[in-house]
């Protein structure tokens, strides 16, 4: 995706007058499975109902591996419903093409010639959510994962690369059980991209490794905006509300509202209401309410703040937070920040701090 180059004018968090924050800190206490898809061989097939007598291509998992029995339809490619461009984004509206749009993600968002009725690079594209979409309490595979079960835990993992405009909708109950699994979320991995004005909640605690958020797992020189996200995880790694891991990513007016996390005893962990990790980023507008119930709380072994667990040159301004924070044991605890590491100075400029979006 192209961006245009955007200069944002940020104040650093922790600067005397610089952040509005408001801070409770009260946390010193504790489809039908059908085969006939391999990965190296794609199968459309065409199923007639009584309102659908042309039926859709669906795309599926026969392989004993990763994506056993995952359906999903790409027929949103078809160019009926969209052309991808901002104008004319694809329009996707039901379950099976959110999992078809989390296959595509893995196929690195490119369906070469043979391997499908809509070959193409699709990287860049733009998306649009239509209406809500309840996943049924499904075991979800994020969209940006990996192509089959031998790279898990590999160096490379395919990102979604695009624009999702969630367009005020809600995507809601799925499940995410992966104790051994990094880049857990909604999404996965998601690199020059942009991701706005959705709302997500799994209704059931996410279970993973490192690197894991509601919305994604990891985000890379992004724009993620007017998110909000509401929901729990228990990982051993990188957690946030929002994303794991952000870099280069500007993540403005988004909420993670009733969240909580526990990161286990790990000290070289990082947990933050809006992302585990913040390195050459912005993160503005923000607010993070962990709820009041006993075990609402953002607590783990390592560094845990109300909105990042770590702060590597990265600004934040006008945060609100509100809840518990933090637990027995912890590293380290800010209302704001878990850590920080070295700010810029006069006359340095942040590696990927200019991030860039269509007008």
């Amino acid at each position: 995706m192209q961006f245009e180059k955007r200069e944002m004018k940020m104040r650093r968090a922790g600067k005397a007058g610089r952040a509005a924050v408001f801070c409770l800190c009260a946390g010193l206490v504790l489809g039908d499975p059908v085969k006939g898809f391999a990965w190296e061989q794609t199968e459309y097939v065409r199923r007639a109902t009584g309102s659908n007598a042309l039926g859709r291509p669906l795309l599926m998992a026969e392989s004993k591996d990763l994506w056993e029995n995952w359906v999903g339809d790409l027929g949103f490619l078809d160019g009926t419903r969209g052309d991808g461009s901002r104008e004319k984004p694809f329009q996707i509206s039901t379950k099976a093409q959110l999992m078809g749009l989390s296959r595509l993600a893995a196929m690195g968002m490119e369906i070469k010639e043979g391997e499908g009725t809509y070959p193409g690079d699709y990287s860049g594209s733009c998306f649009e959510l239509t209406r809500d979409i309840d996943l049924g309490g499904m075991e979800w595979i994020p969209i940006g994962f990996y192509r089959n079960s031998s790279q898990i835990h590999s160096d490379h993992i395919p990102a979604f690369q695009g624009r999702f405009d969630g367009n005020g909708k809600t995507i809601s109950n799925f499940r995410l059980y992966r104790p051994d699994w990094s880049h857990m979320g909604l999404f996965g991995a998601v690199r020059d991209s942009e991701i706005t004005d959705l709302t997500v909640s799994p209704g059931h605690v996410i279970t993973a490794g490192e690197t894991a958020g509601i919305l994604a797992g990891s985000v890379q020189d992004s724009v993620i905006r007017n998110v909000a996200v509401a929901g729990a995880l228990k990982t051993a790694g990188n957690t946030g509300g929002i994303a794991g891991e952000i870099a280069g990513t500007v993540v403005e007016n988004c909420t993670a509202d009733h969240v909580a996390m526990d990161l286990g005893k790990g000290k070289e962990t990082f947990a933050g209401g809006i992302t585990g990790k913040a390195a050459g980023s912005v993160i503005s507008d923000c607010t993070v309410n962990t709820g009041d119930s006993l075990n609402a709380r953002i607590q783990g072994g390592g560094y845990v703040g109300g909105i990042t667990g770590f702060q590597n040159d990265t600004d934040i301004f006008n945060a609100h937070v509100m809840g518990t924070i933090g637990g027995s044991g912890s590293q380290a605890i800010g209302g704001v920040t878990g850590g920080k590491d070295r700010q810029l100075g006069p006359g340095e400029q942040r590696p990927g701090g200019n991030v860039h979006r269509d007008p």
